[in-house]
């Protein structure tokens, strides 16, 4: 099954609970021209077997039992700054309401249940 916008942005929500990616094998995340961002307002956590990243309001922290490798041409330590973390909150009905119009208009399929 492959979901694809030829043109313009593609978007997937949801308003409530999770939004689970599974594969038996592979999931790639990919992009051709720009960034990937991953944004949190409570945590990030990167886990591979026995290792560990995790980014939260705390610190970063990585724990591993195994080899930890860092390589570069330079090591610059400096003192701690903030980042800022973009406004992420939205009202379920208001965004329902404005993705019931745009798909009406757009004659598209649109889901949406409140419980």
């Amino acid at each position: 099954m492959q979901i694809i916008s030829a043109k313009g942005k593609l978007e997937i929500q949801t308003h409530e609970k999770s939004i689970e990616m599974i594969a038996n094998e592979v999931v790639k995340i990919l992009s051709v021209k720009s960034n990937i961002e991953l944004t949190s307002p409570e945590e990030i956590t990167l886990t591979a077997k026995e290792s560990q990243i995790k980014i939260n309001g705390s610190g970063v922290f990585i724990t591993t039992n195994g080899k930890f490798e860092v390589k570069a041409g330079q090591h610059v330590f400096l003192s701690g700054a903030k980042a800022d973390l973009p406004k992420l909150t939205w009202s379920f009905k208001e965004k329902t309401a404005s993705c019931m119009k745009n798909a009406s208009e757009s004659h598209e399929a649109f889901v949406g249940f409140e419980g």
